[in-house]
């Protein structure tokens, strides 16, 4: 199969081998046809909770399929239960939910429009007919379906609340859709059908635009990691736990508190100190490192409290990334990534002139980000500034006979 230029070799959504038994199988959930204005069909399994009371509003988690399972067979997509986890009798006790598992028929793709507006329609059907919290929709894929992931939230923005991809990359690493909702990605190093690479540089791309996103990478597993993927110990929590348009609440996190200012700001100062904590869940953060778009990088003092000390400012926009490291939580080796960072505008530095009339003097300035601080003192080696006036604006007038001796600007 050729995606945009990129061969795939065999991308399967089946791995009998070694899948973990949840409790639930595909014969758990309801066989569904969806049928559109037009007449066209999509085969989809449904499971709504066995508790399922109309006047609660429950989540709902999609999930696309691979290769593997492209046909009119609608047990197919399912015939591995790996992404079942999310309808496990323990987890269905904690987070009651439903899952559709739509079917994409052979010769299509989740990225063909056709296709894609077809689940969406079932999707909007489901949700007519179910008391479905529209800012807990979950999406979820593999292999081909991790393709369609990314597709689906191009096509919907602003619909999902978190989605998790397995071992298949967006064709386009960067669209400002995906950080503006939950992201975790998993990907192995030795995957022979979906290269690495693009996963890597989805991330790399997501991270630099100022995004979250949460990102396993295996050492070994090859392309059918998805078993291992979705047993990961904390990923249903966190899935859970998300909300559309709200930051992620669960580890693994990384969290900023100095500065404590908003994303993004504006700054005179060419360093900037940074601190914080980084939390995996179950587990220790085994380093925290910081990189700077505009170039630069370095390790942090400490993991889950961790410090940054005069980390270097240039021109511009700067945008901080701080990534911490953990367990992957599989016995090949790899690690978990994730991270946190803001936006500072490194803005020119302060020039003031002097002016007077003899009656009084001006001073006036270019630079510097407001508001400031105009300070005073009669002896420079004294070093006692008193502090006078504050204001937004870049000029203040002064009478010689209440203010002599020195001044200084300070902005933010």
């Amino acid at each position: 199969m050729k995606l945009n230029g990129l061969f795939l070799r065999g991308l399967s959504g089946l791995l009998l081998a070694g899948a973990i038994a949840h409790g639930q199988t595909v014969d758990s959930l309801a066989a569904r046809v969806y049928v559109d204005p037009a007449g066209n069909t999509l085969p989809y399994r449904l499971w709504v909770p066995s508790n399922y009371v109309a006047t609660a509003s429950y989540p709902l988690v999609m999930y696309l399929h691979g290769s593997g399972g492209l046909g009119t067979d609608n047990r197919l997509p399912l015939l591995d239960p790996s992404p079942l986890v999310f309808i496990a009798p323990t987890n269905q006790v904690k987070h009651p939910c439903l899952l559709i598992a739509p079917q994409c028929p052979v010769g299509n793709s989740w990225f063909t429009p056709a296709i894609q507006h077809l689940v969406w329609g079932m999707l909007q059907q489901v949700q007519a007919e179910f008391n479905v919290d529209p800012d807990r929709l979950y999406l979820t894929g593999v292999s081909l379906g991790g393709y369609g992931t990314w597709a689906m939230i191009v096509s919907y923005p602003n619909t999902f609340a978190a989605a998790v991809g397995v071992c298949g990359y967006s064709l386009t690493p960067y669209v400002p859709a995906y950080n503006q909702l939950a992201v975790w990605y998993f990907h192995a190093q030795d995957d022979p059908t979906v290269d690495i690479a693009g996963g890597r540089a989805m991330i790399k791309a997501m991270r630099e635009a100022g995004g979250t996103p949460i990102y396993t990478e295996y050492i070994y597993g090859g392309h059918g990691i998805w078993t291992q993927a979705y047993a990961t110990p904390p990923l249903v929590d966190w899935v859970m736990a998300q909300r559309r348009g709200q930051p992620s609440v669960l580890p693994p996190s990384v969290k900023l508190l100095v500065p404590a200012r908003i994303s993004p700001f504006s700054t005179a100062a060419d360093r900037l100190s940074l601190s914080g904590l980084a939390t995996n869940l179950y587990t220790n953060v085994t380093r925290v490192t910081w990189t700077n778009s505009l170039g630069g990088g370095g390790t942090a003092l400490g993991t889950t409290n961790w410090s940054i000390a005069a980390l270097p400012l240039k021109p511009g926009t700067n945008i901080l990334t701080v990534l911490a490291a953990g367990t992957c939580w599989v016995n090949s080796g790899g690690a978990t990534t994730f991270n946190t960072g803001l936006t500072v505008i490194r803005e020119p530095p302060i020039v003031v002139s002097l002016t007077f009339d003899g009656l009084s003097t001006t001073l006036s300035w270019t630079g510097g980000v407001p508001p400031f601080r105009i300070e005073t003192c009669t002896n420079l080696t004294s070093g006692d500034w008193i502090a006078g006036v504050t204001s937004s604006a870049r000029s203040a007038t002064f009478p010689l006979d209440k203010w002599q001796g020195y001044f200084r600007i300070a902005g933010q």
